[in-house]
């Protein structure tokens, strides 16, 4: 292929890619007992491209993650006509829960999800398989191993995962994003930066046309997730916030599925079916909010998260159910 034809289908395959549209003001949906992901799938999940996942009879995951936010800031401003102003800032940490309680609930999410992908009558190839795979063998000598952790946050996977081609990409960048507002994992389009980072995804692109054949046509489901525990609202956002006499920020306190969603690899293209907004779980994981500092009961907030991520998955599913 030449290089302009190479550069067009990075190019298309990474539009199709891009996330929903999301931002820290999109409202959270809550997850009770009454939600039902079949009907809610359709409203929450952003499929820019059907026709990718038409057909679609027999899948491999190849890549499963979730990042645990674990402290997040916000700082609210106001100005005035003379100059100066005030500011307030709150920074808000996790504490309760440790990279034992990620591991587990991750492992618990994924055992969950391979389920219910068969379940929804796909076939489903077995990870032994995809982890002794030749081409995946390949990924694995380059790849960046987990849990991945920075300041703000933890990013675990199952057993023998490795981040590679796409989700590589992002490594070291996501510490510098606002975790509320941030693409986070999905920062696909502004992680893959100049020629040389274009080259090596297409080539990354390649490898994974090269993992589906190993696997017997099977298309590849990246699955990425983030949850978090905190949501901060600037209390001066606005003009006229910006004029108030004070500056303060807001925290409420509650797990949170934030961000995520399935790109899907198959026949030379890449779709994401997109979260459209936060799903809220229940707030009574914690129990103690003190000096900004939201202290987690363990074996609920395994118990609430694990359920969250588990719906989060459904609705994908469902979603892609109905698609194809």
């Amino acid at each position: 292929m030449k290089r302009s034809s190479c550069l067009a289908l990075m190019l298309s395959t990474l539009i199709l890619a891009m996330p929903a549209a999301w931002s820290k003001d999109q409202p959270a949906v809550t997850v009770d007992a009454a939600f039902n992901p079949a009907e809610r799938a359709e409203q929450l999940i952003e499929l820019k491209d059907a026709k990718w996942v038409q057909g679609l009879k027999r899948v491999a995951v190849t890549q499963f993650a979730v990042e645990y936010v674990t402290y997040d800031a916000q700082t609210a401003r106001t100005s005035t006509f003379g100059g100066g102003g005030a500011s307030a800032t709150a920074r808000w940490a996790l504490a309760g829960v440790a990279e034992p309680d990620f591991q587990a609930v991750t492992d618990a999410f994924h055992a969950r999800f391979l389920a219910d992908l068969a379940a929804s009558g796909l076939e489903v190839v077995p990870m032994a398989d995809v982890l002794g795979a030749l081409a995946w063998r390949k990924f694995a000598a380059d790849g960046v191993p987990y849990p991945q952790r920075t300041d703000v946050s933890v990013t675990m996977a199952p057993p023998g995962m490795v981040k590679y081609g796409l989700s590589k990409a992002d490594s070291g960048a996501r510490a510098q994003n606002d975790r509320s507002s941030s693409g986070g994992i999905f920062a696909v389009i502004s992680a893959v930066q100049g020629i040389s980072a274009v080259a090596s995804t297409l080539a990354a692109q390649g490898d994974s046309g090269q993992l589906q054949k190993d696997l017997g046509d099977a298309a590849l489901l990246e699955v990425k997730l983030l949850v978090h525990f905190v949501d901060l609202v600037d209390d001066n956002k606005g003009f006229l916030g910006r004029l108030a006499g004070s500056a303060s920020v807001t925290g409420t306190a509650y797990p949170a599925v934030k961000q995520g969603g399935v790109f899907v690899h198959r026949n030379g293209a890449i779709v994401n079916l997109a979260l459209k907004a936060p799903l809220r779980l229940d707030g009574a994981v914690f129990t103690s909010i003190k000096d900004q500092m939201a202290q987690a009961d363990g074996e609920r907030w395994r118990a609430v998260v694990g359920s969250g991520l588990g719906t989060a998955g459904q609705l994908v599913i469902e979603r892609l159910r109905a698609a194809r």
